[in-house]
């Protein structure tokens, strides 16, 4: 017990989540556990040894034991009264209650080893559970049937008359009386009919017409949205739509004729240039050729001259040996062989020089010219085609498509208007505190309900649903009338359990967050079972809760005793 105290001191001085603190509490827990165990009263430990001590009564419990035996020797076969004695009472009551915890304490421990091993162990369990309770059974009532049923059998008649009336009411109760089968669960109270106001478009709420505890009527307006660039994009579109509109015109009407004309014209004036173009190439190559054959002839004459000139040299160079010949003729000789072989040279490259430039010129202004022409009668051809189909076809896609989103504008203009669909009364508490916020596509504005005709749904245990029928009566009590009983009857049942999980593993979405009540009837391994009534007499309200009985019809007591201890061997134990 110290340690025990150390520890608890230590679990609440230490931060939470630490290893100290854990340690601590492992600590507090096992030693708890043990103290319990230790000074428990009905073991033979400390706690039982310190009462014996305390009270001055050695051997406390066999002599508690044998007062127990002793007065149920004389209450079940009229044997003699125990003679009252000091502390006879505690004595009685002591032993009774040490045999109790006993026997309860070994059927839990065997009732958990059973649903431990799954129910593979059903039967077994069952088995060594009656067992185990027979023998302490045994061991404690141990001479209480000695010669006590003969002796009753042979001289108390009346005791042997009591326990035949006895046994005789019993198998009559049992089997006469009838008792009523009764299925009970939570139930909540919803509203049969409930509508819930979203807004259809992104936008800011404008301007709300009621407020909490309010009557609307079916199509009167509630609340009101407003886009601010709404009108600029439905005008926007609108343009878009007669651009579409107008293009879809002109690609049907085609070509204008005017148009085809001028075309024509433009083919014929570029055909009319290709042939001046021919005509200038030819002339062209003409002046070619009689530059070509002049350049010719004066390159002859310079090649005509320089050997002249070389000649010239020769012989000046003979005279310049003899000394017939100044130094200075000879160089005149010499300058003009070498002016005669340079002009040679410049007339050659000159024709080079027209030979490779030739009538390019002319030949790039013709190819262009016959460009022009090829165009223009690519041109002529396409407006005498017309515009090809698959044109017209994708300008009326885009005019269907602009009109759709023109309309899908035009219609969110009208759902800006939010009016309800049902007469009833707004239960959205500070309703119209939330003018001017911003809302998203789809978030919930405000609920409708009709609380005349109001339903209760009744969360009844899955291994009870089976005897539940519709129509049979329910009787309701909610906790705000805790001292008044509704009677309705079942209108339907829910196809399947409320469960915890979603289908794939996920925690399935709460009431709250899918914009409806609490309902804290509806626990997993339940179904429902609804009811209506008529909400506005008896005066109760969504979301009140309560507890309902549902009358299954009236059966024998012991059929019904029977199934449920057959239930309970068949499902827990599976035996």
């Amino acid at each position: 017990m110290f340690l025990w105290a150390l520890a608890v001191f230590a679990w609440r001085l230490t931060l939470p989540g630490t290893l100290l603190n854990h340690l601590a509490w492992l600590v507090v827990s096992l030693c708890g556990v043990r103290i319990f165990f230790n000074f428990n009263p009905f073991l033979k430990l400390d706690g039982y040894y310190l009462l014996s001590d305390l009270l001055e009564m050695p051997n406390l419990r066999r002599r508690a034991w044998e007062s127990v035996t002793g007065h149920l020797r004389w209450l079940l076969w009229g044997a003699a009264r125990p003679a009252p004695g000091p502390r006879s009472r505690f004595l009685l009551g002591f032993g009774a209650m040490t045999w109790g915890y006993s026997v309860a304490f070994l059927c839990l421990m065997l009732a958990g080893m059973a649903r431990l091993f799954d129910g593979s162990w059903g039967p077994a369990a069952i088995g060594f559970t009656l067992f185990m309770v027979a023998v302490r059974v045994r061991r404690r009532f141990r001479g209480i049937l000695t010669g006590e049923v003969a002796t009753m059998l042979r001289m108390r008649r009346k005791r042997c008359a009591v326990w035949a009336l006895a046994l005789t009411t019993l198998l009559v109760v049992l089997t006469a009386v009838r008792m009523e089968d009764r299925v009970g669960g939570s139930f909540s109270i919803r509203p049969a009919t409930r509508v819930e106001l979203r807004a259809p478009v992104a936008g800011f709420l404008r301007m709300v017409e009621f407020d909490e505890g309010d009557r609307v009527s079916a199509g009167q307006l509630v609340a009101r949205l407003e886009v601010p660039d709404l009108l600029s994009r439905i005008a926007q579109k609108g343009a878009e739509v007669r651009e579409a509109r107008s293009r879809l015109r002109l690609l049907e009407v085609g070509s204008r004729p005017e148009e085809v004309a001028e075309q024509r014209l433009r083919v014929q004036r570029a055909k009319d240039w290709r042939d001046l173009a021919e005509q200038d190439l030819e002339r062209n190559r003409q002046a070619l050729q009689g530059e070509l054959s002049k350049l010719d002839h004066m390159i002859d004459q310079n090649r005509a001259e320089y050997d002249y000139a070389e000649t010239v040299v020769g012989l000046a160079r003979k005279l310049l040996g003899k000394g017939a010949l100044s130094g200075e003729q000879y160089q005149q000789a010499e300058v003009k062989r070498r002016v005669s072989r340079s002009q040679e040279e410049q007339v050659k490259s000159q024709k080079r020089a027209r030979e490779a430039e030739g009538t390019l010129v002319s030949e790039a202004e013709l190819a262009r010219r016959e460009t022009q022409w090829a165009e223009a009668r690519s041109t002529l051809a396409l407006l005498e085609a017309g515009t090809r189909p698959e044109e017209i076809e994708v300008a009326r896609a885009h005019l269907a498509r602009v009109e759709e989103e023109a309309r899908f504008l035009e219609a969110g203009r009208n759902r800006l208007v939010i009016t309800s669909p049902i007469s009833g009364i707004v239960t959205t508490p500070r309703l119209k505190e939330r003018t001017g916020l911003f809302l998203s596509e789809g978030q919930p504005i405000c609920e409708i309900e009709t609380l005349s005709i109001l339903e209760a749904e009744v969360a009844v245990d899955e291994q009870d649903i089976l005897r539940v029928r519709p129509g049979q009566e329910i009787f309701l009590r909610p906790r705000s009338r805790p001292f008044q009983t509704f009677t309705a009857r079942v209108d339907r049942i829910a196809p399947a359990t409320t469960r915890a999980q979603g289908p794939s593993g996920a925690v399935a979405p709460r009431p709250e967050d899918r914009g409806g009540i609490a309902e804290p009837g509806k626990v997993p391994g339940s179904v429902i079972v609804y009811c209506r009534m008529a909400g506005s007499s008896w005066g109760l309200r969504t979301g009140m809760t309560g507890y309902a009985r549902i009358h299954c019809g009236r059966l024998p007591v012991g059929e019904l005793l029977a199934f449920h201890l057959l239930r309970i061997l068949r499902t827990e134990f599976w035996w």
